[in-house]
């Protein structure tokens, strides 16, 4: 083999002293102590020369010859390229065909995720701690989100965001948003979500989402796509997102619409759905349960599973982000909520996907000492006003402005963001003796919201929730496609 480059799929990292490489969609991922990382540095998405690399890298490997430093390179080469990591060929043609054919495989698969972690070396020593202690938190499992807008063309009745300003939304603008990805590609940081409101009604996303891959971003897009079109469609395929999430409530197109309050929504989401699964465009579904949909929960499991989409679903509702609680309205009673535990333990038997059992066997006991969430640590949104809140709908709780301050700024030295490091599972003193607690994430965006500012405020409905969640979960009663029907 004489010729390589990265895939689409792949991308890669680079720290003083490790590198990481990692395939978005089947999760392959490996961490390399200081020479992987040298190592990984000579991988570009550009065709590259072996030899030519190799002579490159004599400089950082003095005491090593040539012919062995080669063949370890070549070794190197080999091991990512049987885990789909890299293109090898003997010309350059044959490399381009090989490219021009793995741009036409569908290598995601939208329903089965697949946990495969490597570690290369069993302890990695002098890990890049100038960034991973400031911070706090691990750059490569940093998500940074971005809402490109306020404005939206549905008005959902369980949103955070209050409807004036679905109406006359804010956009974030493009020179504010390149800023922003030039220092937050500086640091290092992989993920990047984009949302809204609704991210398609910004004029200028064609323009963000190129700069975003130009980036070389693993991207994910939040979207209703009841505005996509040929246009969006062919945007996607080339900037190759991990992900691109759609909120679809219900199959029944009057349930769905009564919950967007947007008549034909539901048509034309599932009409958008339809067009990216036939395009080979990574997709899921998020569903938020609420009242007006928790019954027509199975159907739209089986809806996914015949598009062999991943359903993901949050009984969750969060009031909205000026403190208005009507939308909690919706919210469901505890008596729904534990008819739609029964029917998510129908469907996980059902189609055989992550099983409550699998959750069961993975709940720990809290530690007292770490931190309740990532929030000031592991994430940060970009409002479209520019300015950064630890959570999307935690706007009232600003920890910066991109117009004023750097991304690394903001995560190092921002006063609320230092604060929300120091929040830890034992600063909830109600919650210490509770002996539902390791069933329990708390969220410091909900609890704020929901008092009007106060992110230690334990809602006690929520407890009862739990409460009921660890009692079914536990029992885990048996339920049979037979029964179901029979109770149907």
């Amino acid at each position: 083999m004489k010729y390589f480059c990265l895939p689409k799929n792949a991308f890669i990292r680079t720290y003083d002293n490790y590198g990481y490489i990692i395939h978005q969609f089947n999760k392959k991922e490996f961490r390399f102590n200081s020479i992987g990382a040298v190592f990984l540095n000579q991988i570009k998405r550009d065709i590259g020369n072996i030899d030519e690399s190799v002579n490159n890298m004599c400089v950082f490997f003095e005491e090593v010859d040539y012919h062995t430093l080669n063949h370890d390179f070549r070794e190197f080469l080999s091991f990512l390229e049987s885990n789909d990591l890299i293109l090898l060929a003997d010309s350059k043609v044959e490399l381009l065909r090989k490219n021009k054919s793995y741009l036409n495989s569908p290598f995601h698969s939208n329903r089965i995720e697949l946990n495969n972690s490597f570690d290369i070396e069993s302890e990695l020593e002098n890990v890049d701690n100038t960034v991973a202690e400031r911070f706090q938190f691990d750059p490569l499992k940093f998500t940074f989100h971005i809402e490109l807008t306020t404005k939206c063309n549905e008005r959902c009745i369980h949103c955070y965001i209050p409807n004036n300003e679905k109406l006359n939304g804010d956009f974030l603008d493009f020179e504010v948003i390149k800023k922003v990805l030039d220092e937050v590609s500086a640091a290092n940081v992989l993920n990047v979500t984009f949302s809204g409101g609704e991210i398609l009604m910004h004029q200028e996303l064609i323009d963000i989402l190129k700069y975003a891959r130009e980036k070389d971003f693993i991207i994910t897009l939040f979207s209703n796509l009841i505005s996509l079109n040929e246009k969006h469609v062919n945007l996607l395929k080339e900037i190759n997102p991990k992900l691109v999430q759609v909120t679809l409530y219900s199959t029944k197109e009057n349930e769905h619409d009564s919950i967007t309050q947007v008549k034909g929504s539901c048509f034309k989401t599932k009409r958008s759905i339809e067009k990216l699964v036939a395009n080979n465009i990574p997709i899921e579904i998020a569903c938020p349960i609420m009242k007006g949909n928790y019954k027509s929960y199975v159907a739209l499991a089986s809806y996914a599973q015949s598009k062999n989409l991943k359903l993901n679903t949050d009984y969750n509702i969060i009031a909205q982000s000026d403190f208005d609680q009507q939308n909690l309205s919706v919210s469901l009673s505890l008596s729904e909520f534990e008819e739609h535990l029964q029917d998510i333990l129908f469907v996980n038997k059902l189609y055989g996907i992550s099983t409550e059992k699998e959750k069961l066997d993975s709940i720990k006991i809290k530690e007292l000492n770490s931190n309740v969430c990532g929030a000031g640590s592991d994430r940060i949104c970009l409002t479209s006003k520019g300015e950064y809140i630890p959570c999307p709908a935690w706007k009232n709780y600003k920890v910066g402005d991109a117009r004023k301050s750097s991304f690394l700024d903001v995560m190092l030295n921002s006063q609320e963001n230092k604060y929300l490091r120091t929040v830890k599972n034992r600063s909830f003193t109600k919650c210490l003796n509770c002996d539902v607690s390791e069933y329990c994430n708390i969220c410091m965006e909900k609890n704020f919201n929901e008092s009007g500012g106060d992110i230690y405020y334990i809602n006690e409905e929520y407890c009862n929730y739990i409460k009921s969640y660890k009692r079914i979960l536990r029992s885990n009663r048996s339920i049979t496609i037979e029964s179901f029907n029979q109770e149907s």
